[in-house]
């Protein structure tokens, strides 16, 4: 342990090392001045995070004094956007599974969560994009060999809807829904997709019993188009709150954040557009399928109960990121 005299400022809470001569030196420019004087290097420092002594020159400045090689590191890898990309996955994939709950509050309260973390992710993620970095771009793909569900008029719409707002697109072959896009993307589409499907069919089977098949059709299209536009909604309703968060916050800092990021989500967004013209050649067909009015109105009316309005609240992670 060393034996040198530590003092921590009772306002900022910074420690520094007091020299025999009585100087005071911040211990964070403690690994910077032992390169030149070799009676610092010998000196060890307790690491702010861990607690556990270490030689100064050994060690990186944090926060108000200094962190050793392995809490650096630690904090590295929890920063990075694999792990961001894991958490968020997490939160969502659980609230998905709490919006399957029977109890209706519950239901509602974790279904209007799981977009908007997702949403704000993505906008964390978009800022960090915009850094300079020596990682190699994330490739665009056709995850054909992984079909998101089978085929059918309405899953094709309901993909492509949630995969619009997640940077990616859609297409159908072979009686499947397949995706186009970043595999980071495409694993944002997934859950929440089947969730939504999962919603849809469980609202039919309440609502269209005794009805035709065209019925029961034109209700799960009418709920794909209601949800379509309310996802849309809820993308435009999570930038606003997070611009009002920076505003309430007085960081001029933040905002130009938001629209850097919105501004490269439309890039990820275009870039995929055009790898699909560049590498598919798809080509648009009109589905021609019996149209029931009653079933299709009902079916629209159906998809305002499916759980998507944002609730107020920040993830931290973007709370850090636009601080």
């Amino acid at each position: 342990m060393s034996s040198a005299q530590f003092l921590r400022h009772k306002v900022t809470g910074i420690k520094y090392l007091r020299t025999a001569a009585g100087a005071m030196i911040p211990v964070a420019d403690l690994p910077r001045l032992a390169g030149n004087d070799a009676t610092l290097r010998g000196i060890q420092v307790k690491c702010e995070t861990c607690e556990t002594w270490h030689p100064c020159h050994a060690m990186h400045p944090h926060r108000t004094g200094l962190e050793c090689s392995a809490c650096r590191a630690t904090a590295a890898a929890a920063a990075s956007p694999e792990s961001q990309h894991a958490a968020a996955m997490r939160k969502a994939a659980a609230l998905l599974r709490l919006a399957q709950s029977d109890n209706p509050h519950e239901a509602a309260l974790a279904a209007s969560r799981a977009q908007e973390i997702i949403d704000r992710y993505k906008l964390n993620l978009a800022a960090l994009d915009d850094a300079p970095s020596e990682e190699p771009a994330e490739e665009i793909r056709n995850f054909k060999d992984d079909p998101l569900d089978e085929g059918g008029v309405w899953k094709a719409l309901l993909g492509k809807a949630v995969a619009t707002v997640n940077q990616c697109q859609v297409y159908t072959c072979g009686g499947h829904v397949h995706l186009i896009g970043r595999p980071s993307d495409v694993a944002m589409v997934r859950p929440f997709y089947a969730y939504l499907a999962g919603e849809i069919e469980r609202l039919a089977s309440r609502h269209c019993k005794g009805n035709s098949r065209t019925y029961w059709n034109n209700f799960r299209l009418g709920a794909v188009e209601t949800i379509n536009q309310r996802l849309k909604a809820s993308l435009a309703a999570t930038v606003e709150t997070v611009k009002a968060e920076a505003l309430a916050a007085g960081n001029e800092r933040a905002l130009v954040i938001v629209q850097n990021s919105l501004a490269l989500l439309e890039k990820r967004k275009q870039e995929v557009a055009e790898w699909t013209r560049a590498n598919m050649n798809l080509r648009n067909r009109t589905a021609r399928h019996s149209y029931s009015h009653a079933g299709r109105e009902a079916g629209r009316a159906a998809g305002h109960g499916v759980n998507l309005n944002r609730s107020a609240g920040a993830l931290n992670s973007t709370r850090r990121a636009l601080a």
